[in-house]
């Protein structure tokens, strides 16, 4: 049952994994190979048609104009049909035609140059007015409204703006998920005068090219290398990490459950066994048969987890899909499982696992079957050495670690040393606190006594249980402190009353000014950058006392506010700090409209989810031609905020989704915090019940040896709920010794998480919150889930007539 579990949880994760893997490999492709540098305006807020056409005139050819939107889609009624934005790009069609006419006796990189063909021949063959819709897109369409995608004019699809989408057909391209592709005239007449996205330079481009471009091109115009897909993996990397994580915890807490029914199994065998040998079986054969009889389970249980687990992820499909769509922005393809691959790569790590599990109890089977006198187990002297080597070892480590593979090693040394720890400390605090127990108390110094025989005996699982309770409690105060740091965050930054999202054609500031109203309104400069190879953000932040005490800062300079207020000075935020080694007071050089400029380094503040690096300078830094944010930050009264609302709605603007409150858009953040962690928390439980219930299993075989100790109390006057309270407590009492040492060892495991795995797979930390709540509400479930499953085997033991346990015992 354990490993049947392990092996469900492993497979609903690696299908989650796989579906999200692919997903990331085509967005870090996307829909046209061989893309390695676009056109930006370095003194311009937006690229024009002009610039387009100029970049033609001076005869570079690989230049291939993009537009695009993001927007919800309707159906006629005005009912959403997605719940996530959905990209519509329009390409410029022919000049994918003229460069592929022009490279065709070219032999460089095929693959790459069919699929930009094929998406060019593909667009120029469709019927007028009509666009291509992806598969998995027509799939999810098709679902909410039946009859919505044929080819009839009469059907109509809307963006939120009231925009009529073409006739969709659907195609199977490669890289193409969520998009509506379509041509770009075709989207300049369906969606107006949309300024153009990116200038995109397509094919692979020479060195000696690449220069001829640089030389070519006008002074506003700059060339901007895109990162690759290898340089743009860590967040796909970061988030496989963190779901695997939890699928092999979870699996190596059912192998240490695998491991203690072994060695229960075992013990309940012995006597047979013994027969066995006596009667002329080698020892080899009866450990290959039992070994034979594991792997043979394994084989069952791989196949049943497997099953179980892709029918728990298909089940789970649309609300963990659109969880992951929302947070990191993947599609999630659970419909395409190879259940063969998936079986073999389970069947593979359970017999692994598993016979690394069988090692420990079959060790001690061969010697059992070899001693004569097997009644008093050796005492392992070696325990208190290899707990300080692991100690020391997972020290070192951590010291060293570079990369998250180093940190999981000394993460995973810290976690067996601390069960060496549990195992090692068990009979000094069993003999000290049975020593406490005054003499009148008999039964009470009986049963802590007992725990020192069943601490020996279901060690395995004690160990089981420890894994998983610190886990909890390192899993849930990261958690928390993420929850709490980014409370803090947020309310720290958002100190304007009103938040509002412009669109093309919504210009807030200028009817501000028309309606003379005393709205002060902030708007962000924004500017697109390279800085040691990697795109980062350049973007505007007020230098007035009130702006610099919204960020929240790390470490800065003593004198940062007033050298930054001076344009001398720059914050930058973790994950550019971090990437590139920059310390405070260093100097860095930013490109502006005007130029590069050298500014000191004078704060380094959080920022929290962002994947890239940012730079923060004074808005009297930017020009006027600089691009603006479309969110407009509003110190403004309702009544003001009403009129403004009103004179906007007439120009198409929406304001429950374009308007909101310092309140609203805190509690909307936290709201799609809390559904970050949905999978953690439930593979958390999971695991911390499969360890509950590795206990219950091995109180029904210790039960067995323990009767004729506890018929002979009962036989003496003690009654049976005494005896179930008895029982109760020497379990309980091993439980609640595994989370006493489980507590500071999962504290230690939160800040790891903290300052090595998310330092390394982000580029930003926080700050540890230690909190009493969490750790008290996480001992208390697991104390709960234990008490209950470990009175359930007692019950059903203990609740038989004492004349049975007589005869039996005669």
């Amino acid at each position: 049952m354990a490993l049947m579990i392990g092996c469900l949880g492993v497979s609903a994760v690696l299908v989650i994994n796989q579906g999200a893997q692919q997903s990331y490999a085509q967005q870090g492709q996307g829909l046209l190979p061989l893309v390695e540098y676009k056109l930006v305006a370095a003194s311009a807020p937006q690229l024009s048609k002009f610039d387009y056409a100029q970049v033609h005139r001076l005869g570079i050819t690989e230049a291939v104009a993009v537009s695009q939107i993001s927007t919800i889609l309707y159906s006629a009624q005005h009912q959403p049909l997605t719940h996530q934005p959905i990209d519509i790009i329009g390409f410029d069609t022919l000049a994918l035609l003229n460069y592929r006419t022009s490279q065709q006796q070219k032999q460089t990189r095929q693959q790459g140059q069919s699929q930009q063909s094929k998406l060019a021949l593909e667009l120029t063959s469709l019927p007028q007015n009509s666009a291509f819709i992806s598969i998995g897109l027509y799939t999810k369409l098709r679902e909410q409204v039946p009859n919505h995608l044929e080819i009839d004019d009469s059907i109509v699809i809307t963006t939120a703006q009231g925009q009529h989408l073409p006739l969709l057909q659907q195609v199977n391209l490669a890289n193409m998920d969520n998009e509506i592709v379509m041509d770009i005239s075709l989207f300049a007449r369906q969606f107006g005068d949309t300024p153009i996205s990116d200038i995109l330079l397509v094919g692979e481009i020479s060195p000696q090219r690449l220069n001829d471009i640089r030389r070519l091109l006008p002074a506003h115009l700059t060339l901007l290398t895109l990162p690759s897909s290898e340089q743009n993996t860590g967040m796909r990397d970061s988030f496989k990490l963190n779901l695997l994580a939890m699928a092999l915890l979870m699996f190596v807490v059912c192998l240490f459950i695998v491991m203690n029914a072994c060695q229960l199994l075992i013990m309940q065998r012995l006597p047979m066994l013994k027969i066995f040998r006596q009667l002329g079986i080698s020892r080899l054969s009866i450990i290959t048969g039992q070994l034979v009889e594991l792997w043979l389970l394994t084989l069952l249980a791989a196949a049943l987890g497997v099953y179980f687990g892709v029918t728990l992820a298909l089940y789970l499909a649309p609300g963990i899909q659109a969880t992951l769509e929302s947070l990191f922005r993947v599609s999630v393809g659970f419909a395409e499982v190879s259940y063969l691959s998936l079986f073999v790569q389970v069947l593979l790590l359970s017999t692994l696992g598993i016979t690394l599990a069988a090692l420990l109890p079959v060790k001690q089977l061969n010697q059992t079957l070899y001693r004569a006198d097997s009644t008093s187990p050796a005492k392992s002297f070696w325990f208190t050495p290899m707990t300080w080597l692991l100690l020391v070892s997972a020290a070192i480590t951590l010291w060293l670690s570079q990369t998250i593979r180093v940190s999981l090693m000394g993460i995973a040394l810290l976690i067996l040393a601390g069960c060496f720890v549990l195992i090692a400390c068990y009979p000094y605090v069993l003999n000290a606190t049975s020593a406490l127990v005054p003499k009148r108390w008999p039964l009470l110094h009986w049963s802590l006594q007992h725990s020192l025989w069943l601490s020996g005996r279901s060690k395995i699982a004690c160990c089981a249980f420890f894994i998983a309770l610190m886990s909890n409690i390192g899993m849930n105060l990261m958690v928390d402190s993420f929850r709490q740091a980014t409370h803090d965050w947020l309310n720290q930054r958002l100190i304007a009353d009103y938040y509002l999202y412009q669109t093309d054609n919504i210009d807030a500031a200028t009817s501000i000014k028309q309606l003379r109203l005393n709205i002060q309104a902030v708007q962000r400069f924004e500017l697109k950058a390279q800085y040691a190879g990697l795109p980062i953000q350049v973007h505007s932040h007020p230098s007035a006392t009130s702006f610099i005490a919204a960020l929240k800062t790390q470490s800065q300079l003593p004198d940062a506010g007033a050298v930054y207020a001076a344009g001398q000075g720059a914050y930058v935020n973790q994950q550019f700090a971090l990437r590139n080694k920059i310390k405070l007071g260093q100097s860095i050089s930013v490109p502006l409209n005007s130029g590069v400029s050298a500014f000191a380094v004078v704060g380094i503040v959080y920022d929290y989810g962002n994947p890239y690096g940012q730079i923060l300078l004074p808005p009297k830094l930017f020009d006027d031609k600089s691009k603006r944010s479309n969110v407009l930050a509003l110190y403004a009264s309702a009544a003001q905020m009403n009129t403004l609302s009103e004179h906007l709605e007439q120009q198409g603007f929406n304001r429950a989704q374009q308007l909101y409150s310092a309140d609203q858009l805190l509690d909307l953040s936290m709201a799609t915090f809390e559904r970050t962690f949905i999978i953690t928390d439930s593979l958390n439980i999971v695991t911390l019940l499969v360890a509950a219930i590795s206990l219950a299993c091995g109180i029904i075989v210790l039960m067995q040896d323990t009767k004729p100790q506890l018929t002979l109390l009962r036989t003496l006057g003690v009654s049976r709920w005494v005896m179930q309270g008895l029982s109760l407590l020497q379990y309980l009492f091993l439980c609640l010794l595994a989370l006493v040492f489980a507590i500071p060892f999962g504290v230690l495991l939160s800040w790891l998480l903290i300052n090595f795995i998310n330092k390394q797979a982000f580029y930003w930390t926080y700050p540890l919150n230690i909190s009493i709540s969490q750790i008290t509400s996480v001992s208390a479930m697991g104390l709960l889930l234990v008490s209950v499953i470990i009175l359930l085997p007692l019950l059903w033991t203990n609740n038989k007539p004492l004349i049975k346990d007589i005869r039996w015992l005669s």
